[in-house]
């Protein structure tokens, strides 16, 4: 549970940032991707989070996940992996596929 209000489902994947599915227990018919970036000591790296958040909130397309919260982890009851200090983007959940590069070889 992150801030006593996200439930986290389960982890979906890893970069600079880790998304997990989660659970709003304030509207739990719904399920959310969080974004969660680490506390980080570089602070261009919290500038360009903050960024991706402030253009998704400005673009609105029917192929464009939707965010809709940014916030800070205050409190977890343990996640592993989620650092109290991280920052959080609650977005749109869209199951989909994992997305594979094939390299092709033209000889």
């Amino acid at each position: 549970m992150i801030n006593t209000r996200y439930e986290i489902i389960k982890k979906l994947g890893e970069g600079r940032s880790s998304v997990y599915l989660c659970r709003d227990i304030e509207f739990p018919e719904k399920e959310y991707g969080i974004k969660i970036l680490p506390p980080v000591k570089d602070n261009h790296e919290q500038e360009i989070f903050i960024k991706e958040f402030f253009t998704l909130q400005r673009l609105e397309h029917p192929g464009i996940i939707e965010a809709f919260e940014f916030g800070t982890v205050f409190h977890t009851d343990g996640e592993k992996g989620i650092e109290t200090g991280s920052t959080f983007i609650i977005m749109e959940y869209f199951e989909g596929e994992e997305l594979l590069l094939v390299k092709n070889n033209f000889n």
